[in-house]
């Protein structure tokens, strides 16, 4: 319940923050989706070999803020990130995340750069084939710093990001993804 009611919380900033839209091209938003690569690092060396290869669907939108060229960036995203060994030992936690970042315009390109709060909405653990998730002690929080770039043409942009784990998600055990995808602005 504590995490329906964080997310509804959430919701409710995120698009009470960028709605209407305004003639003079003062907020957008939009809806993206794409490719994720992740992987989880304790105490800064991989968890397990390979990177976990995933998806991340999300909302969007920005407002301009003083000069033409800056602009605040937020959202909402689902996305799984984890580490992967093998088909039968991986971790696979599923989030929903809200991005806040400073945007600034360079032409058709964008650059971009902030934090995020993420909310564990699920788990799955698995250790030679066997669930082992009430196992384990993972945080149902994770922030982030990350940074990115964009390019937008007419309604639809391409972006690629990458997100540095700040907090530790269990004892020194931290997040890490990259991310490639498309945007469509509405």
């Amino acid at each position: 319940m504590k995490k329906i009611l964080t997310l509804l919380i959430l919701l409710s900033f995120t698009f009470s923050a960028f709605a209407g839209h305004d003639d003079d091209n003062k907020t957008w938003k939009g809806v993206r989706a794409g490719y994720q690569s992740s992987n989880l690092f304790y105490d800064g060396d991989k968890l397990y070999d390979n990177n976990l290869h995933s998806f991340y669907v999300g909302v969007f939108g920005a407002r301009k803020i003083g000069l033409k060229l800056f602009s605040i960036y937020s959202g909402l995203t689902f996305y799984q990130t984890g580490s992967d060994q093998s088909s039968d030992t991986r971790v696979v936690l599923s989030y929903i995340e809200l991005p806040i970042s400073l945007r600034v315009k360079l032409g058709p390109m964008y650059v971009f750069g902030g934090g995020n709060a993420a909310i564990k909405v699920g788990e799955k653990n698995e250790l030679n084939g066997v669930d082992i998730s009430k196992d384990t002690d993972i945080k149902s929080f994770d922030a982030g710093a990350q940074i990115g770039l964009g390019l937008k043409l007419t309604k639809i942009g391409v972006e690629i990001k990458y997100n540095w784990g700040l907090v530790d998600i269990a004892d020194k055990l931290k997040t890490s993804h990259l991310q490639a995808g498309l945007c469509l602005y509405l």
